[in-house]
Formats: structure tokens, sequence, C-alpha cells
């Protein structure tokens, strides 16, 4: 994986890092925000103030505990340790279509060279133990997705996930990876060689205007899938293809690709 280039903090982050340590969401931040108009002036704010501005009691205490053991130093240490950059909303670089979603994460952390901005993704998402079909289907409808330049998103899971990376980095298109466990935690550790080899592996959801595909995903995956607001395609397994054959699927995919990406 190659370093993220060199950036400078915005003053304000290590104050954003402290209310995330002290498990502060977006929710909070926007009160905050709105009360104090900065996170710096909300985080030396008295306990009573904060209360005011509608901070839960149990979180004004995780604020004066995390303010009496915060070492700002050491996390931006951290960050340049992993190579990494924490972007808030304060940041340009932070992803517009991340931003549109109901409770956007007030930080997120980045790996690699630019972005994380891209004009067209696609999250293709399914079962860790893949069958000879969805092998071939997750590598086809993946290089199709390549070959047109678009952003495959993916999770970094076996399965899949890995087959998504894969195809793309084969194919020059880029990929990114969401990770569950953060930049710092590789799982499964088989896959931390295609970690290296992917240049932006980013700790975010990817913006709800971006396609979906679900290739044999248990049935909460496909639920999940269909919960959201985003357009997908779920291709169930062998012998349940959603067009009737194989050949089908794979044109009906092109087709609905065309429609929503070109």
């Amino acid at each position: 994986m190659r370093e993220s280039p060199a950036v400078r903090h915005h003053p304000e982050l290590p104050y954003w890092l402290a209310l995330r340590r002290a498990g502060l969401g977006s929710t909070n931040f926007a009160l905050l925000l709105a009360r104090f108009g900065t996170i710096e002036a909300a985080w030396t704010a008295p306990a009573g103030a904060q209360a005011a501005a509608g901070i839960d009691p149990q979180y004004v205490r995780a604020m004066a505990k995390a303010l009496a053991g915060f070492d700002p130093d050491k996390e931006l240490r951290l960050l340049e340790q992993h190579q990494a950059r924490a972007l808030t909303w304060l940041d340009r670089d932070y992803p517009a279509n991340l931003r549109e979603i109901p409770q956007s994460p007030p930080v997120i952390f980045v790996r690699g060279t630019e972005g994380p901005q891209f004009d067209q993704a696609v999250a293709v998402v399914g079962t860790r133990h893949v069958t000879p079909y969805g092998r071939q289907a997750a590598e086809h409808f993946c290089e199709a997705l390549a070959k047109a330049g678009v952003t495959i998103v993916s999770g970094l899971a076996r399965g899949v996930d890995a087959i998504a990376h894969r195809v793309a980095l084969e194919h020059g298109a880029p990929t990114v990876a969401v990770l569950a466990g953060g930049i710092d935690q590789i799982y499964p550790r088989e896959n931390a060689g295609l970690a290296e080899r992917i240049e932006c592996p980013l700790l975010i959801v990817h913006g709800e205007k971006d396609p979906i595909f679900t290739i044999e995903g248990v049935q909460r995956i496909h639920d999940e899938a269909r919960s959201t607001d985003k357009a997908i395609r779920i291709y169930p397994g062998a012998g349940h293809c959603a067009n009737g054959s194989e050949t089908e699927a794979y044109t009906g995919m092109a087709d609905w690709l065309a429609d929503r990406l070109l």
C-alpha cells in the first residue's frame, strides 16, 4: 500500500478525536456544534453548558473523563504511525456522498494516496463461503465494472469481498475497502497482502446514491440492502438466478448498470 500524502491537520482535529474517543456520535456532535459553534469550544465548556446543549448525562461524564486523560499528540502520532488521515465534517476531502446520509460519522480514518472522492462507485457484497457459481458471477460483474472505470467498494472479507477487490486490482480499477475493525485491524489476516495492494482502504460507508450488488449473501444481507435507499441487484446463488439463467443474469446486470451509471 502506498503511503498517504503528508497533510496538515485541521487545528480542531484533536478535539474531534477526543470526543470520538469519549463515545460521542453524529447526533451529539451536531448538538454541540449548534450550541457552541466549534468542537474546541464544546470540549472546554462547563458540564452544565454541555448538558444544556442536549447532551445526555452519561456523555457529559464521558467528556469530562476524556478531557482528564486525553493526549492529542499521542492521537496524532498514532495516525502518523499507521500512515493514516482523520477526516471530519470540516474537511474538504470528507466524501460528499457520505455527508448526505443521515447521521454520517463525524470522523473517518483513511489510508491511501487520494480521495476518497469518486464519480461512480458500486458496492459489491456477498457470502464469505462462495460457491463456484458465486465466484464466477462476482468475477464477471466486477470485471465489467472495472473495465467501465467504476470504483468497486467492498469489505475486505473472505469470499465475494476479496474477489471484488482482487478483480478491480487486476484490471487497474480503483477499489475501496470498508474496514469494520479499523485501519489498524486487518481481518481476516489472510487478506493482509490484498490490503497492502489497495491504495485507499477506508473506514467509511459509501454514499447512499451508489448501487449495491449482493452475490450469494445470506438473507440478512439481502434484507439490509433492500432497507436502504440504494439501487440494488441481488443474485441469490446457483440455480436461483434473478433472470432465469446465468447468461440472462449477466445481460440483465449490464443493462441495469448502464441505466444507473452510464
